[in-house]
């Protein structure tokens, strides 16, 4: 089994067996281990069931015990290398099968057991038997919790390089977008291209923000009136842009993935914006209900014929597409709806 090197608590292997839905599955597994032994031993029903009665009572305390003792020292375990806790959670079984078999032996001695029961009197046996069914079920339950942990990381490293990749593939588009609407302005407003370099510094900072991360929707508003400010820089009175965030403001902890607003606005001015005649208008539109979160992106597009349609737009969009859908799978929904005058694009998001 492999080391663990970074968050321990998310990291470990062994489940927290404090749960409730931990205790639900240790009970039922252990009926079905009690069921499974009797069923291989009984002779008759009657046999059976009294046989069933006494081994659920058993096991069920051996495995709520050991369940116990490993929720207690969770947070030890925590700490440790997988073999090492592994270690710990393979020998806690061990040793309270080895005190419930000793104990039960003791009470049969008193006489407190039926004498049924009581007649198989062979401790060694009876100690030897149950320690190896409990090797062979906790050895085979540990491998099975490891490689299911393993396969959730290796999930989530899937997860987070194609989060990066889709995240690579949105920079230097940003990128270059952002200093050719610098260098526009370089010979005749320094001043301006210089201001305009240090919110560059700032947007990108933004930018490279860890991928997997949530930002704050307003903080992301923020930075994408910083793009926009850029681009007026360019466009002038040709870019003109309308804010309708007032129900999404009544939700201020209200997150999303980094750079899904931004492509969008992007696609909106370089592929509706830019290429028109005359000015135009991007609306951003902020809706909420009781099961979601909408945010709508409007912009006019140029007559047909002219560049700057369909092919820009579908890149950033799949984009986008693919990142919420990493991010909030099926509950994220994103909604394109073109007319030859208007390109809008709604995504939502699960509350």
């Amino acid at each position: 089994m492999a080391d663990r090197s970074t968050s321990p608590e998310l990291d470990i292997f062994i489940p927290d067996f404090c749960q409730p839905r931990s205790v639900a599955v240790i009970v039922i597994g252990a009926e079905l281990l009690a069921f499974t032994l009797v069923l291989a031993n009984a002779r008759s029903w009657a046999e059976g069931l009294d046989q069933l009665a006494v081994s659920s009572l058993y096991i069920q305390w051996a495995a709520l015990v050991s369940s116990g003792l490993l929720c207690a020292t969770r947070r030890r375990l925590v700490h440790m290398l997988n073999w090492q806790a592994a270690s710990i959670a393979f020998l806690i079984p061990l040793l309270v099968n080895l005190l419930l078999t000793l104990m039960t032996y003791t009470i049969v001695e008193q006489g407190w057991l039926a004498s049924g029961w009581s007649a198989h009197r062979n401790l060694g046996a009876d100690l030897m038997r149950n320690l190896i069914i409990t090797a062979i079920v906790s050895g085979v339950v540990l491998r099975y919790l490891y490689i299911r942990h393993e396969a959730r990381r290796s999930v989530a490293a899937q997860h987070q390089a194609r989060l990066d990749a889709l995240q690579a593939r949105i920079r230097p588009h940003f990128l270059f977008n952002s200093l050719n609407t610098i260098i526009s302005l370089v010979r005749d407003q320094p001043e301006i291209a210089e201001e305009a370099l240090q919110d560059l510094a700032e947007l990108f900072r933004h930018n490279l923000r860890q991928s997997e991360q949530l930002t704050l929707f307003s903080d992301d508003v923020s930075l994408c009136k910083q793009y926009l400010a850029l681009e007026q820089l360019r466009l002038g009175e040709r870019l003109r842009v309308t804010w309708q965030l007032r129900d999404l403001d009544h939700y201020p902890s209200l997150k999303i993935p980094p750079l899904i607003l931004q492509p969008l606005l992007e696609n909106a001015v370089y592929h509706g914006i830019e290429p028109l005649i005359g000015s135009g208008t991007i609306t951003i539109v902020g809706l909420a209900n009781n099961e979601s979160y909408r945010v709508i992106v409007t912009n006019p597009l140029p007559t047909a014929g002219q560049p700057g349609q369909a092919n820009g737009h579908q890149i950033a969009i799949d984009n986008v597409r693919q990142r919420l859908l990493a991010h909030f799978g099926n509950q994220a929904e994103l909604q394109i709806t073109a007319t030859p005058e208007n390109y809008c694009v709604t995504f939502t998001l699960p509350r």
